[in-house]
């Protein structure tokens, strides 16, 4: 689950639920204008039942964007990207 957010001066705001996981589990890439917000599972449990699924990755299309910043907050990741403007535009 995930809200796209516009933000000011061309800046947009990502904010992706993560609920259970810590800032050293999530994974967040920006290649070749893919953003690729993932998770690291530490599969220690020896389940019974398991009703909670894993984190599926996320892609956003990013292209000409760059990451400003990530923030984790009760299980939300907020992420900030802003346009990378070149001299090519």
């Amino acid at each position: 689950m995930y809200n796209i957010i516009k933000g000011p001066n061309g800046s947009t705001v990502i904010e992706v639920a993560m609920p259970g996981k810590t800032r050293d589990q999530i994974l967040v890439t920006l290649n070749n204008g893919l953003l690729k917000v993932d998770a690291r599972i530490a599969e220690t449990q020896n389940y019974l039942y398991k009703g909670i699924p894993d984190f599926e990755p996320l892609y956003f299309k990013a292209m000409n964007d760059k990451v400003d910043m990530a923030t984790l907050n009760n299980g939300i990741l907020s992420i900030l990207l802003s346009r990378n403007l070149t001299e090519n535009g």
